[in-house]
């Protein structure tokens, strides 16, 4: 055990008497002096009693209360101790401020985000809360009073901020889409049609009417048309957020018939089996010369292989191997001088 003493006895009372014994002669008066120092004062509030003895019959001991009151930072109070506030609402909160000592004091607010302001009203001060959009969480805030004399009072608090979930919004309509039967497919980026004001990821459900005329594939983003046949079908797109809001359009998709030379040449070019395992055979019409440019696409419309030939006039017939590829469905896209002839092939 290690002990520690004072190595020299220092008096620390905060109320001292310079004069602790006298003599008042008859008839006159002596003045005690008490010495007050709030360096030794260990309360806000301090009370002590002074004991006089004298040698009077008639007053024999007397007590005198001595107080040494340590000045204090403001008060600071408020009805709204929780505040919550909507986002893009306002809310009021006052705060009542007193000094017991009736001194002057000024005031600061401390915290994140800049959607408050403060003014001073005759009780004290009003704080402003006015959040927008993205300001939702809990923020810490802090309002600090000081007087005349540097005393401060803190008064923290937590300001909850709820988040307004606002509905997806169409920014760009989708034009009506014209096609020929047995077209290459298209591919609409919905993105670029809808946004979602908070940010939040969109998922989309499209439905069409006519099934008969155009097959609509589905995609995270996207679509992708297939034209069928001659005809028209509406196609409705609903974009929706995480909690379910929505917004909507739909557009047309008009297919026309294919005639003349072009007709020929596609009803001549073959694609089979179909469905397939793997070996695919493509027969092209004899009517095609040229550049051709073969290419299997997956359903969002990336190439999965492609190549290219030089054909002369008459029938001619190559073979792929698909084997490798996940089952599902994909299109072989030939594109040639007079145009794109593209078919559908499931993988099995």
């Amino acid at each position: 055990m290690v002990k520690a003493m004072e190595k020299e006895l220092v008096i620390k009372n905060w109320v001292t008497i310079d004069q602790m014994s006298g003599t008042t002669a008859i008839g006159e008066s002596s003045v005690v002096t008490l010495n007050f120092n709030s360096a030794y004062a260990q309360e806000i509030r301090n009370n002590a009693t002074v004991v006089v003895n004298t040698n009077d019959p008639l007053n024999e001991q007397f007590e005198v209360d001595v107080n040494l009151l340590m000045n204090e930072g403001p008060d600071i109070t408020t009805t709204v101790p929780y505040p919550t506030v909507i986002e893009m609402e306002t809310l009021e909160v006052p705060f009542t401020i007193t000094d017991k000592e009736g001194d002057n004091y000024t005031v600061e607010v401390n915290g994140a985000g800049e959607y408050y302001t403060y003014a001073s009203t005759e009780e004290g001060i009003k704080i402003s809360l006015a959040p927008g959009y993205f300001d939702q969480g809990i923020h810490d805030l802090e309002l600090i009073a000081t007087d005349e004399h540097g005393a401060k009072s803190s008064y923290k608090f937590q300001v909850e901020v709820v988040n307004v979930n606002r509905a997806p919004e169409l920014v760009n309509s989708i034009a009506t889409k014209e096609y020929y039967e047995d077209e290459e497919l298209d591919n609409i980026d919905l993105n670029e049609h809808f946004i979602d004001p908070d940010g939040e990821e969109l998922k989309y459900d499209v439905s069409v009417d006519n099934q008969s005329v155009v097959n609509i594939y589905t995609s995270a983003t996207g679509i992708v048309i297939e034209p069928l046949a001659e005809g028209i079908a509406t196609v409705k797109v609903v974009a929706i957020d995480p909690l379910g809001l929505k917004a909507e359009t739909t557009f047309e998709i008009i297919i026309a018939t294919v005639t003349g030379i072009e007709e020929i040449t596609k009803s001549s070019t073959k694609v089979y089996p179909n469905p397939t395992d793997g070996p695919l055979n493509i027969v092209l019409g004899g009517e095609i010369e040229g550049e051709v440019i073969i290419d299997v696409l997956n359903i969002i419309g990336s190439s999965q292989y492609n190549t290219k030939i030089t054909k002369s006039k008459g029938q001619y017939e190559t073979k792929l191997d698909i084997a490798n590829m996940p089952s599902g469905i994909y299109m072989v896209r030939i594109r040639t001088n007079d145009g794109d002839i593209v078919r559908k092939v499931v993988k099995k």
